[in-house]
């Protein structure tokens, strides 16, 4: 039988696992907020800086908080982790095969039922249709914990649209498209299954740097930034159960003996790392104190302590660096430059431009064979916290720097490196020009004594002198070509430059041009479908058939779909008037009643809210007419008709307001006083006049405000004119008083 491996009781850059929550402290409160949050809302945000312990608070403390809320209540969760890593042109995977393959992983190892193989193949390649593959039950949520979401961002644009309108379907959508085109042709009691809402939440945790990001999937999920939370450093008393909590966590499985730190070193660890590497004033970077930590538990079992004084403590200026290269020297002195070259070459993706480095997943198998060492190594490696191994869509395993916080000591090392290889390079040239030197001394020696012999014969004296001014010309001309060949160098280098550039340029231009691509072949769809509308109806006019008749319907739909589509497309270009001849065109097929009379709304609402109510009012009229429903009255003001379009359709009446005018928050007006203050400068005192400051109350948006409002807010404030919708006059429509 093979004894289980003993763990370090502090997993330093590595994030913490679920398994490690009985060692995972100071984050209690951040778990209960989170959670909370998570089960009060279907789509959350996590952020925070890189290092912060995004990953180990998923792990250690939300996935077992989820796991005790079930054994407690009523309710089952299963979280399912979806990591997508970052994307290269070698990827055949798409995000939605990820998102599969860790669906499938999460709920197999929880056992959760899955539906039979005849009905599961006719569900649809999306988010919805691929959590419908399992028979989840009405007292069971699933919780998706999108862990490093900044990745998602390296997916090629088309991806990204797709997943973000399925993930928006899977969240909010009672009753799917899918549903609404194949119920007739469904077994009712699986489509009476299928209509069944699953309890599906979702957390997206992202770097702080990239919160902005998000911005972009607001038009699917427009309150994607309203429900938040930010995971900050530690502050003192968080910090102190970091460190004490795991030190005396009985148990022998881990490296080193249950011990105590002396009060003394706890505070020096504490006032060593407080406001280190960019942390607030008082606070302490989590991965720091990890990394810390990790090399006192190593002295602890090296040198037998049971209690850590002051005097143990490491250097707290080198700590990163020794923590990389004490892991290295755990390695078989014959595995350690392999190893650096699989960290610091094969897993790094360094920026030629400006320098910075990046993690690189890669699959286990083409690792070892690209940098040319064996799987046991990597194994090696993953012990000690180096790498970390996440199981692939590929049926492998891929290897990464297990944090990001390593990059900075592998790029270190991997320059250090380098610059050992450029010595080498600059001695192996020095010996050379030693070796030319020593032979030009012989000849020198040579032509010396050709000169004595010179003396007795002139004949030899010349020649020698001509062999000596033919040596300098000869350097000479070595000189010219070595300035030349540096010439060149630098010309290369201009050349590579320019062609990034020009790299750069096309690429913007292909961008433009596959837009105006899929503009036309949008044009090329719409006069498609209008002319099998037109054959279709044609071939019912002659037969007068009811396959005809279903024919024509059919394609009369295809046709108003992409209307709609190109309609708002239009909306988001702000061209109200041409959107409005491409839906009253559908509206005209009298087929998609329900889609047409939500598209609409929002010009209806736009007319409403800019005063042009002779326009909104026979949009509601036919709004109301394509659901089969009366308008009661056909005129009033702008609050007349917000209330008729609410009336209709309460969703699209909330939507359309949180789309176009968001939530502001009052902030009081009030005074304060600046200045006052007394300098001594070069014997003078200076007095600073204290001075009143008074600021008037105002509003401020309670998220952030999208492109596409502040685009519609110049227009409507006059601030540009050269967007089709321009023109209008805008004067009373709120949202430049909101703005």
């Amino acid at each position: 039988m093979t004894t289980p491996e003993k763990s370090y009781r502090y997993p330093g850059v590595q994030p913490f696992s679920s398994n490690q929550q009985r060692i995972f402290f100071g984050r209690l409160d951040d778990t209960h907020r989170l959670l909370s949050l998570m089960l009060q809302e279907r789509l959350c945000v996590l952020f925070g800086k890189s290092s912060h312990g995004k990953s180990s608070l998923l792990n250690a403390g939300i996935i077992p908080a989820l796991a005790e809320k079930g054994k407690k209540g009523n309710r089952r969760y299963e979280p399912v982790t979806v990591r997508f890593n970052t994307w290269t042109p070698q990827d055949t995977q798409t995000l939605y095969d990820k998102f599969v393959f860790h669906l499938g992983k999460a709920l197999t190892q929880s056992h959760a039922p899955s539906l039979p193989p005849s009905l599961s193949p006719s569900l649809p390649p999306t988010l919805w249709g691929a959590v419908k593959q399992w028979n989840i039950g009405a007292d069971t949520g699933i919780v998706l914990l999108f862990d490093q979401f900044e990745e998602f961002f390296s997916y090629p644009q088309e991806q990204q649209s797709a997943f973000k309108e399925q993930l928006a379907e899977l969240l909010y959508v009672d009753y799917p498209q899918f549903l609404e085109d194949n119920e007739d042709r469904l077994d009712p009691e699986y489509a009476a299954f299928l209509a069944e809402k699953t309890d599906v939440r979702a957390l997206l945790s992202i770097r702080a740097d990239r919160l902005s990001d998000l911005d972009r999937l607001k038009d699917r999920l427009p309150a994607i930034l309203h429900k938040r939370y930010e995971l900050r450093t530690l502050d003192a008393e968080q910090a102190r159960q970091a460190v004490v909590g795991p030190a005396r966590e009985p148990g022998d499985g881990y490296r080193s003996p249950a011990f105590a730190y002396d009060e003394a070193a706890l505070k020096t660890i504490l006032s060593e790392l407080t406001g280190r590497e960019g942390a607030e004033a008082g606070r302490i970077e989590a991965f720091l104190l990890q990394i810390v930590c990790a090399s006192i538990e190593k002295r602890v079992t090296e040198r037998g302590l049971t209690t850590v004084q002051k005097a143990d403590l490491p250097d707290f200026d080198t700590v990163f660096d020794d923590y990389y290269q004490d892991r290295i020297g755990e390695l078989p002195q014959a595995e350690r430059a392999p190893a650096r070259r699989v960290l610091e070459q094969g897993l790094m993706l360094v920026d030629p431009q400006t320098g910075e480095g990046r993690r690189l997943s890669r699959d286990a198998g083409e690792l070892a064979q690209a940098s040319q060492v064996s799987p046991a190594l990597l194994e090696n490696l993953e012990r000690t916290y180096l790498l970390r191994r996440e199981v692939n869509s590929l049926g492998s395993f891929s290897y990464e720097l297990s944090h990001d916080t390593l990059i900075g000591p592998v790029l270190k090392a991997r320059k250090a490196q380098e610059a050992v290889e450029e010595a080498e390079r600059l001695q192996r040239e020095a010996a050379e020009l030693a070796q030319r030197e020593k032979a030009l001394r012989r000849r020198q020696r040579r032509n010396t004594i050709a000169g004595i012999l010179a003396l007795a014969l002139l004949a030899v004296s010349i020649f020698s002198f001509i062999r000596a001014t033919q040596a300098q010309r000869d350097a000479a001309v070595a000189t010219a070509e070595a300035e030349q060949q540096k010439k060149e160098a630098q010309t290369a280098s201009d050349k590579a430059k320019q062609e990034r550039l020009n790299a750069d340029k096309e690429k913007s231009r292909a961008d433009t041009q596959t837009e105006l691509a899929r503009r036309e072949q949008q044009e090329a769809d719409i006069a498609t479908a209008e002319a099998k509308v037109a054959q279709a109806q044609a071939r019912y006019e002659q037969q007068k058939t009811k396959e005809a008749r279903d024919n024509l319907q059919k394609e009369k739909s295809k046709l108003a779909l992409l209307l709609l589509e190109q309609a708002n497309d239009l909306i988001y270009l702000l061209d109200y008037e041409a959107a409005r001849e491409k839906i009253q065109s559908a509206a005209a097929l009298e087929v998609a009643g329900q889609e047409v009379s939500d598209a609409l709304l929002e010009i209806a609402f736009f007319y409403a809210e800019t005063k042009r109510l002779d326009r909104a009012w026979p949009l509601l009229d036919t709004a109301y007419s394509l659901v089969n429903k009366s308008l009661p009255t056909k005129t009033g003001d702008r609050l007349a008709a917000r209330a008729a379009l609410r009336r209709l359709n309460p969703q699209r009446d909330s939507f359309l307001q949180a789309r176009y005018f968001p939530v502001m928050i009052d902030i009081p007006g009030g005074t304060n006083t600046i200045g006052g203050d007394v300098y001594e400068f070069l014997g003078d005192t200076i007095r600073i006049p204290p001075l009143i400051v008074r600021l008037s109350s105002y509003q401020l948006a309670e998220s952030e405000t999208t492109w596409w409002q502040y685009h519609l807010y110049c227009i409507v404030a006059y601030r540009y004119s050269d967007f089709p919708g321009s023109g209008y006059d805008y004067s009373g429509f709120r949202l430049s008083r909101t703005l």
